[in-house]
């Protein structure tokens, strides 16, 4: 239980500390946009992954609740859903799957990453980075209480 309030307290609480923190001065200078960090994992369950995926799937309902609360003062809250990134934080994951289910990191990677996206890929940390730029940027000035996936097409 220790590991699903530490999950929660990082992704959840601390998301919103930020998110509160950010909303005060955006108030008072009546404009903003806040990017909340979410999964696509905040919009469907994954095997192994329970503490985090709650976490997600609350901080996206935290998105599209603050979105509402903060319209009246022009802040936008949208919340990024990367899928599957290439880094180190994915390799450590495919490991850990690895050697709960016996197969190769490969086998994982392919048949449960890159050849369920549309695109056939992983996500960049970049292509994450350009959604964000969008999403703060006036490009978006009427989107808001959104999620917006980053997933190559992993539907």
């Amino acid at each position: 239980m220790n590991a699903w309030v530490e999950c929660l307290n990082i992704n959840l609480v601390g998301a919103m500390h930020c998110l509160q923190e950010a909303a005060k001065i955006m108030i008072d200078q009546e404009a903003g946009s806040i990017i909340n960090m979410s999964s696509l994992m905040g919009v469907q369950g994954y095997p192994m992954r329970s503490a985090y995926v709650a976490s997600k799937f609350a901080l996206v309902g935290v998105t599209e609740t603050m979105a509402r609360e903060l319209g009246k003062h022009n802040v936008r809250v949208n919340a990024l859903l990367p899928g599957a990134v290439s880094g180190e934080n994915m390799d450590g994951v495919l490991e850990r799957r690895s050697l709960a289910e016996g197969r190769s990191v490969e086998e994982i990677a392919r048949d449960n990453y890159t050849e369920v996206a549309a695109l056939k890929r992983w996500v960049y940390p970049d292509e994450v980075a350009r959604a964000a730029l969008y999403l703060a940027s006036d490009l978006s000035s009427a989107i808001t209480g959104d999620k917006i996936k980053v997933d190559c097409g992993r539907f």
